[in-house]
């Protein structure tokens, strides 16, 4: 794979700028990179002049803004300048376009689109980036050709940096997967006392044998397999939980299973492995820890 940044090529017309460039990274995390707006602020700046701000609404209809505000600019002795525009396309992870309207332009209120597009290759990602709307800002047009060049250039190094972490699919989740004896009796005790929600049960309204529950970004899943169930503790006194559910504040959920009558098998608490939390043991026996490790 080329790893330079092809130069940048200005249109016969002299209405667009073309900047490309490859990309050691799968599509998916090069589009994150683009709308993502913790990311942009990070990679899409001047290293010169690290102050300027993102903020982005990533969908179709959606707008954005680039900027460095009045009172920023005054301290760091620089040029205030603002940069808007709405998202015209957007269908990950291969395009996204969005109107670019610049307060550095001649005329500040004119509408110029920019593009980007990425290809799959072997190894990763072509990307390309177009910007028209350019035949009546000459002086603009001049300094985007260098403009955007350094701008695939500084996405191509930021991605690099990031390494093979973050060209890996990521995993937002993990759901255990408890034999219960009786699934009607375990989803009712996760809605009525956990306050969870049940996304599934089934598979018949006469045959429930199978169920799942979820709260926030936590899921358990609940099946009846004609088996007693084994929680860890009984398996194994020194492995008291069945799972651990991060929560970033354990006493206000402690608050409210207090409200909703539930039982603690272990109070909230500092304990000695550096977590703070509450244990809770569930209709079958399996225990569950909920709570964060200590700051």
């Amino acid at each position: 794979m080329n790893s330079k940044a092809n130069p940048s090529v200005s249109s016969p017309d002299e209405d667009s700028i073309v900047a490309e460039v490859e990309v050691e990274a799968p599509p998916h995390r090069v589009f994150k990179a683009l709308t993502h707006q913790a990311e942009l602020v990070q990679w899409f700046t001047d290293s010169k002049h690290p102050v300027h701000r993102w903020e982005i609404d990533a969908r179709q209809g959606g707008r954005f803004r680039y900027f460095i505000d009045q009172e920023t600019a005054a301290l760091h002795k620089l040029s205030a300048f603002e940069c808007h525009g709405e998202i015209l396309e957007f269908d990950p992870p291969h395009l996204l376009v969005y109107t670019w309207i610049a307060s550095w332009h001649e005329d500040k209120t004119r509408r110029t689109v920019v593009r980007w597009e990425l290809d799959a290759i072997p190894g990763g990602t072509h990307v390309r980036v177009t910007h028209t709307g350019l035949a009546n800002e000459p002086a603009a047009r001049k300094d985007y050709g260098s403009g955007w060049l350094d701008v695939v250039k500084m996405l191509q190094s930021f991605l690099l940096e990031e390494g093979d972490v973050m060209t890996r699919p990521d995993i937002s989740g993990i759901a255990p997967f408890f034999i219960v004896r009786n699934v009607p009796a375990a989803l009712a005790y996760y809605r009525d006392r956990l306050g969870f929600d049940i996304t599934f049960q089934g598979p018949a309204e006469n045959d429930i044998f199978f169920g799942i529950v979820r709260r926030g970004r936590a899921m358990i899943m609940l099946k009846d397999v004609g088996v007693d169930p084994l929680p860890n503790c009984k398996r194994e006194g020194g492995a008291r939980w069945d799972a651990y559910l991060d929560v970033p504040d354990p006493d206000a959920l402690a608050a409210e299973f207090s409200t909703r009558n539930v039982v603690f098998s272990a109070p909230l608490k500092d304990d000695d492995d550096g977590l703070r939390g509450f244990e809770v043991k569930d209709a079958d026996g399996y225990v569950l820890f909920f709570g964060r490790p200590r700051a």
